[in-house]
């Protein structure tokens, strides 16, 4: 158990060197001192005292870790690279240090970097660059490459410090361009270049004998290269939760030892043979595909689940993955903020935790519904695709939840469907390949049998992806760290079992309700927490919803990724709030854009802005006197932009929202929303003369859907405006005790011949679009 205490030590200190200390090297020192003093005393002053040489001996682990990652800290000296950020025509000649990614339309390299040359000076330069190339020239590992291009720093994402990421690994530049040359080949490691060439030789054999997706699905379970997927297809694996498939992960690793192991167990009975003929399955295996750092750290921490049933203590696998990490943290400290090395260790971490009770509550619920015999026999189908990857899941729950917000409530049955095809399709899929360098046309039979269960899979993939939403459930990163704090333990209570542990767990009339309820309470939580995200996610559609604020004006805009608009208000705040509860997922806190188009119907938004945060204000400049309320949100809101025509909002998702007014004297604010071919236009209180002025562009006013202008007021949307927007779909907003409600003898006969919806008897009209087809919900 001391291994859990100096790696826990040991992390420690690289983490909280990393975080908070610049240069820890005079802290070290004096903590190490003060350890050694410790020792010092423990050995020639205390001898009895065990206590203070244990915790000497951590803190001379803690500070080692610091001093460690304070000597692998990347180093920007005179000669880097990243020197010359922000620089155009920067010339760099280097050798691909890594595989190629290849994707549809570039191809991304790790460049080291020998050469720099800058405004007609070469220089020598050291340096890793992440070099995005446009170029049909095929590229391999251990190229001499000359590129010209803009360098820059990675960027900061809005919710990933790409920056820090790469910097973690000594990357400070990214350059995407056109312009490469090869100068020479074969600069790189003979031997990572021959196991590189094997891997492409075995892609080549699966790519000639399948058909996409199911050779792009073999490549990467088999090979770990995820390139050759399309962006639907692992799309639907992302959402059903089941990519750890693949990708070679700690799992995939265990399942072909597992194979192996129980062929072997079957051919020699022998266990301890078995695990061994494993091992070194798995380490040709992780020479096969390349040796690369992600598939080397898979190939331990399996090699350690696969080795622990030989030792009977319950700290074997604990403590090996304590060494593990300690292991990998020394050849590189930054390791241990990999996602990858995360996870590979939750996984494993969890596996080795909760598999042995699961599969024994699971036997014991087969044999009591069963029988015996028949229950044995089921508990040993369902325990892998069941509980093993259940257990794998929820230990590294916390940290998608954390990295990635999202979790996918089909997943489990997704897993426990596709699961027991894995190992046939690792076993068929690698047989074909190994048996295709001697005979191709006898791999091919084999890859055929791993053809089948790859086509099951895809398609069980892509059913289950359609039907079931992905939630968002982002936690902060302390809530992940104190899940793991108490993961860790559990392990080291459980395995040292102090008396007050044991004495703890004798009180059962003490601790049977909290082991009966519990599981009821915390699927509450987990429930409400998954009920609430599944309401009004984004569907990868825009949804413009036209609010039933009587006779004002408000219309709420959900784009395909979740971002929230809003136009207007109306004068009721209770009223407002209640549609945007309706229409907002739950847990949405702000209100992305905010645009008022007048002074006289928004009473509402003061109340809005005090329950959501509105992140930016876009506003009609009024001159003169205004209402109160258009200047309580002026000055309660910092980021504001006023309105001006030719003005654009751009989202990521592919939403443009254009000021078509204010524009001279037309003073009311037209706006122009575009989704594929799905074109919008709101024009508030929009009066005929105004209407007029903008008729001069007419390209600027035509739309799918227009909002009725001046809630149909007389001597509004005339002929003339109404043929030159040429909507399929208007829209008024209306309220029915008004006296200036519109009627069939007014303005109103000008959309006879249009679809006509009114929320004075429609309710709220919510208007959904893909960018080409049109779907209209009223609420009455």
């Amino acid at each position: 158990m001391l291994i859990i205490y100096i790696a826990l030590a040991w992390a420690a200190g690289i983490i909280l060197t990393e975080r908070l200390i610049e240069d820890v090297s005079g802290l070290s020192f004096i903590l190490i001192a003060g350890a050694l003093i410790g020792l010092w005393i423990r050995l020639y002053i205390a001898p009895e005292r065990s206590t203070v040489s244990r915790l000497s001996l951590l803190l001379l682990w803690f500070c080692a870790g610091g001093l460690w990652l304070n000597f692998n800290r990347p180093v920007q000296d005179d000669r880097h690279v990243a020197h010359f950020n922000g620089e155009e025509n920067v010339v760099l000649e280097g050798v691909i240090r890594d595989e190629p990614i290849e994707m549809d339309t570039f191809t991304r390299v790790r460049l080291d970097v020998d050469v720099v040359e800058f405004q007609n000076r070469r220089q020598g330069a050291r340096g890793d660059v992440l070099v995005t190339l446009f170029t049909d020239e095929p590229l391999e590992y251990g190229d001499l490459l000359r590129v010209r291009g803009l360098l820059l720093p990675p960027p900061e994402l809005d919710t990933f410090s790409y920056n820090e990421y790469l910097a973690r690994s000594g990357v400070f530049s990214i350059m995407s361009t056109d312009t490469v040359s090869i100068l020479d080949r074969n600069e790189g490691s003979p031997l990572r270049a021959v196991l590189l060439d094997i891997k492409g030789d075995a892609r080549k054999f699966i790519e000639d004998a399948l058909p996409e997706p199911q050779s792009g699905l073999l490549v990467g379970i088999l090979l770990g290269d995820e390139s050759r997927l399309s962006e639907d297809v692992e799309a639907n694996f992302n959402t059903t939760g089941t990519s750890h498939i693949i990708a070679i992960s700690g799992f995939n690793m265990t399942l072909i030892a597992g194979v192996s192991s129980a062929v072997m167990m079957a051919l020699l009975r022998r266990r301890t043979a078995a695990v061994i003929i494993s091992l070194i399955v798995i380490l040709i295996y992780t020479l096969f595909v390349g040796a690369g750092a992600g598939v080397v750290r898979a190939a331990i921490m399996s090699g350690l689940l696969i080795v622990g049933p030989l030792v009977y203590r319950r700290t074997y696998v604990p403590a090996s993955l304590a060494a593990a990490a300690i292991a990998m943290s020394f050849l590189n400290p930054y390791v241990l903020w990999d996602i990858g090395f995360q996870l590979s260790f939750a996984a494993v971490m969890g596996m080795a935790i909760l598999t042995p009770p699961g599969d024994r509550w699971l036997r014991a619920k087969m044999q009591s519904a069963f029988g015996d015999e028949t229950g044995v026999t089921l508990a040993n189908w369902l325990s892998e695709p069941l509980i093993v990857t259940l257990a794998a899941q929820l230990a590294t729950l916390p940290i998608i939840l954390h990295y990635f917000g999202q979790v996918s409530p089909i997943s489990p049955l997704a897993n426990f469907l596709i699961i027991p095809g894995q190992p046939l399709i690792l076993v068929f899929g690698a047989l074909g390949t190994l048996i295709s360098f001697i005979s191709p046309g006898i791999g091919e039979l084999f890859y055929q049998v791993a053809w089948l269960f790859l086509t099951y899979t895809i398609e069980t993939v892509r059913v289950l992806a359609d039907a079931a939403p992905t939630v968002n459930l982002g936690i902060p990163v302390v809530v992940m760290w104190v899940g793991f704090s108490l993961l860790i333990a559990y392990v080291i209570l459980n395995a040292k079992r102090p008396l007050w542990w044991e004495d703890l767990w004798r009180e059962q009339r003490m601790w049977r309700p909290v082991v009966q309820y519990a599981p009821l309470v915390l699927g509450l939580f987990l429930l409400a927490g998954i009920g609430q995200r599944l309401v009004n996610q984004p569907d990868d559609k825009l949804h413009v919803i036209f609010l039933d604020m009587g006779h004002s004006n408000s219309v709420l805009i959900r784009t395909p990724d979740g971002g929230a608009m809003l136009i207007d208000g109306g004068r009721f705040p209770s009223r407002l709030l209640t549609v945007l509860g309706d229409y907002l997922p739950p847990n949405k806190e702000n209100i992305d854009v905010l645009f008022v188009t007048g002074d006289e119907t928004i009473d509402a938004l003061p109340d809005v802005m005090e329950r959501y945060d509105v992140q930016a204000l876009v506003y009609n400049p009024l001159q003169g006197e205004v209402q109160p309320a258009y200047r309580t949100v002026l000055d309660d809101i910092d980021n504001k932009i006023p309105a001006q025509v030719g003005w654009r909002v751009r989202t990521g998702d592919g939403v443009e929202i254009e000021i078509v007014a204010p524009d001279g004297a037309a003073t009311s604010m037209v706006l122009r929303l575009t989704y594929g071919d799905a074109v919008f236009l709101f024009t508030s209180d929009l009066r005929s003369s105004q209407e007029e002025i903008l008729l001069v562009k007419p390209h600027l006013v035509q739309a799918n859907v227009l909002q009725v202008a001046n809630h149909g007021a007389l001597r509004t949307n005339s002929d003339i405006w109404i043929d030159t927007v040429n909507p399929q779909v208007a829209v008024l907003q209306s309220d029915p005790a008004s006296s200036q409600n519109p009627t069939e003898e007014t303005v109103m006969a000008g959309f006879e011949d249009r679809r006509l919806f009114r929320t004075d008897e429609d309710g709220v009209i919510e208007i959904v679009t893909d960018g080409d087809t049109l779907e209209i919900i009223s609420s009455e």
